[in-house]
Order: C-alpha cells, then sequence, then structure tokens
C-alpha cells in the first residue's frame, strides 16, 4: 500500500510540473519591464499587406540525390551510376510576361560537381547533370544562381540524371573507399522573357 501511494504521488508531482512548465510555456515572453523604477515601456507593433497581384512561385527541388553504394571499377572503361530526379515549378500566379528562372552550382565549387570524401576531403568525386543526354554545362553559366536549367511561365517539370563515372576511382588508393557527400544550390529568379 505505502508503494502504490508512493507511485502515486510521483505521478501527481510530474502532472503537476507538466502542468506548470505548459502554463509557463504558454505566457508571451517580455520584451520589457515596467517596475517602480522603469514606469513606462514600449512595444513594436508590426503588420505585412502583401500585394494580391504579386507575382509567386514555388519550385520544387530533390531533397537528396544517393549513387548508393558501389566498388572501384576493375578497368579505366567509362561505367557510370546515373540517379534520375525531377526539377519543377510547381505553382505560378501572376507572372505577367516573366518567367521562373531555374538555376543550379556545386555549393563547394560552383562550376564541377563534387563529392568530398568524409575522412579525406581532399578525395573528390566528380558528377554532372545531364538532361536528355547532354550536360547542362553546355548552358550558360549566370551569376547569380549557376547553370541554367529552365525557364518556365507556368507549372513545368523537367528530368534530369546526375551521373558519376566510377572509372575516376580506377587504381585509387585505399583512402578513396570512403563515404562522399556534396551539396546542391538551387536559385530561382523571375526574369523577362
Amino acid at each position: 500500500m505505502k508503494t502504490c501511494m508512493h507511485h502515486r504521488a510521483k505521478r501527481c508531482g510530474y502532472l503537476g510540473m507538466a502542468l506548470l512548465l505548459a502554463a509557463a510555456l504558454a505566457l508571451p515572453a517580455a520584451a520589457h519591464a515596467i517596475n517602480q523604477d522603469e514606469k513606462t515601456g514600449k512595444t513594436d507593433v508590426t503588420a505585412t499587406v502583401e500585394d494580391p497581384n504579386a507575382p509567386s512561385y514555388t519550385v520544387e527541388i530533390p531533397a537528396k540525390i544517393d549513387f548508393g553504394t558501389f566498388a572501384k571499377p576493375t578497368s579505366n572503361q567509362p561505367e557510370e551510376v546515373s540517379v534520375s530526379f525531377n526539377v519543377g515549378v510547381t505553382a505560378v500566379s501572376n507572372l505577367g510576361a516573366q518567367k521562373v528562372a531555374v538555376r543550379v552550382h556545386d555549393t563547394a565549387n560552383r562550376q564541377t560537381f563534387m563529392l568530398a570524401a568524409s575522412r579525406t576531403p581532399a578525395n573528390v568525386l566528380e558528377y554532372d547533370i545531364e538532361h536528355s543526354g547532354a550536360s547542362i554545362k553546355a548552358n550558360d553559366y549566370v551569376i547569380p544562381g549557376g547553370y541554367q536549367l529552365f525557364a518556365a511561365s507556368m507549372v513545368t517539370t523537367i528530368s534530369y540524371d546526375a551521373v558519376l563515372d566510377k572509372a575516376q576511382l580506377f587504381e585509387k588508393d585505399e583512402s578513396y573507399n570512403d563515404a562522399y557527400t556534396g551539396t546542391l544550390t538551387f536559385y530561382a529568379q523571375l526574369v523577362t522573357s
């Protein structure tokens, strides 16, 4: 009996602490204190009014591109690993004569797409991004943003391939057996046709 009462009291104590914490979190944080020494205080009041006719768009980019796990090649013959992904304008409104231009670049080295080894970052794997079998590097490199993927004035989704040639690993030493990561930066901007 004593044990049951002890557990019940303990549960009530935890419940009470949880209720007090919830009540404290529900109160807004005071930006300024008013007291006997400081009898007045000021609070900023703001509002944002959006133009209902302002252009707007949404671009969907891949969350992750994963080349998977593979062994080093036994020859220097091209052997590509390819991963398809989509980039799309999923919503547009009030664009008028403008288009949404979508661009991409490698975050670490803007004009070369690379993955760096986690243990030895100087060890890199280069890859390319292709559309319909052609490298996007043939497109203009625009600052800001990078290689032009496309410009659209309506909802559009385009498929691309990230392509890595395993031949670049041929006869590399054991330090190349590693996990590799990189980051793509996508950029969207309204442009005039």
